[in-house]
């Protein structure tokens, strides 16, 4: 509040932050400087806005090495408000995962990490740009043979062995192939995700969407019969 004389001409001036622009006076008049001659008790209000702002979002994919993957989107960016953008709006950005992604945060230009949060609020800056990084999953894949002493199971991402664990990326495949030791015999595979698999045949082929356990099952050799049959019965023998 500033006390005047009566038909005083004083210069008044709007002077706008950074990022923000000066609109109008309360009264009407449009220059940041202006001046009004105080012929009673007065009440102006300087009328501010923000400043043109540009949002830009990206979307980063990352190998389960962290390495960049060209070309996939591991998922994508819903934010609360549309363009044009103002200095200093009020803006929420929220990630979402494509199928075998998962979010990993939120990059400033110069890709440090803003918040692993999945929502992301902030009040934008002029020529701001924000990335969702995500990242391919991985999953774990447990590889057993029962009994141990029945056999091995080779994994052409693994070891010929027993008991393994290899991980493998989402999507990607895993061939087994069950080896019965001397006197045993493949029986069969259980285990989960096997649905649309010949768990019968020694050979597995596996899409790898999920963590799995696969057990490889082998059983004793079986006696094999040997049957003869003498036609007609009546006419001799054989041993």
């Amino acid at each position: 509040v500033y006390q005047f004389n009566y038909n005083e001409i004083i210069t008044i001036q709007a002077q706008p932050r950074s990022g923000y622009a000066f609109l109008s006076w309360s009264n009407g008049m449009t220059n940041a400087t202006e001046q009004i001659q105080i012929v009673g008790d007065t009440s102006l209000s300087a009328n501010f806005d923000g400043e043109p702002a540009i949002l830009t979002q990206q979307v980063q994919t990352h190998d389960i090495d962290d390495s960049i993957i060209q070309g996939v989107s591991g998922g994508f960016i819903s934010v609360s408000a549309n363009p044009p953008y103002k200095f200093g709006d009020s803006i929420e950005m929220t990630s979402h995962d494509e199928p075998g992604f998962q979010f990993d945060g939120w990059l400033d230009t110069n890709g440090e990490l803003i918040s692993s949060s999945r929502t992301l609020q902030f009040s934008l800056e002029a020529n701001q740009t924000i990335t969702a990084k995500f990242k391919k999953l991985s999953y774990e894949v447990k590889i057993f043979s029962a009994p141990l002493v029945g056999g091995t199971v080779k994994a052409d991402r693994g070891t010929n062995s027993q008991i393994q664990t290899i991980y493998v990326p989402h999507g990607e495949q895993v061939n087994l192939q069950a080896l019965a030791s001397a006197n045993y015999q493949f029986e069969k595979w259980v285990g989960n995700g096997l649905e649309s698999a010949n768990i019968f045949n020694s050979q597995l082929e596996l899409t790898i969407t999920q963590d799995l356990s696969v057990t490889g099952h082998f059983i004793p050799l079986q006696p094999i019969e040997l049957a003869i049959v003498i036609v007609p019965s009546e006419t001799g023998f054989a041993i």
